[in-house]
């Protein structure tokens, strides 16, 4: 699966969920997350695994954390594209100068 694959399924995630934030509120029998005034409940009795408080709110902060890091991740790759057209005119006018020796050294660190 390639990065923007990988993208497109979380926002297709994030679009299906209910809308966050999401807050952990639960003791050990009965946790629950509020996702906007919607209680979801799950652990004993109700199922029979077993989440820890940290696992609740692991997925109470994914809901917002997760469409944050998508958006961080999408603005990184599209300053790497920017800077790749960047360095293919550096490169050009390396060699139009005539500037061979500083672009073999720098074609030597990539």
């Amino acid at each position: 699966m390639t990065l923007e694959e990988h993208l497109k399924k979380i926002d297709q995630l994030a679009d299906a969920a209910t809308p966050g934030p999401w807050v952990h509120k639960g003791e050990d029998w009965g946790d629950c997350i509020d996702a906007v005034g919607t209680l979801i409940y799950a652990g004993a009795p109700f199922d029979s695994v077993r989440l820890e408080r940290g696992d609740w709110s692991f997925i109470a902060e994914s809901r917002t954390l997760i469409p944050k890091l998508a958006a961080v991740v999408r603005k990184a790759v599209e300053q790497r594209d920017e800077m790749k057209k960047y360095a293919v005119v550096y490169h050009k006018w390396l060699r139009e100068n005539d500037y061979d020796a500083e672009l073999a050294e720098i074609l030597e660190g990539e």
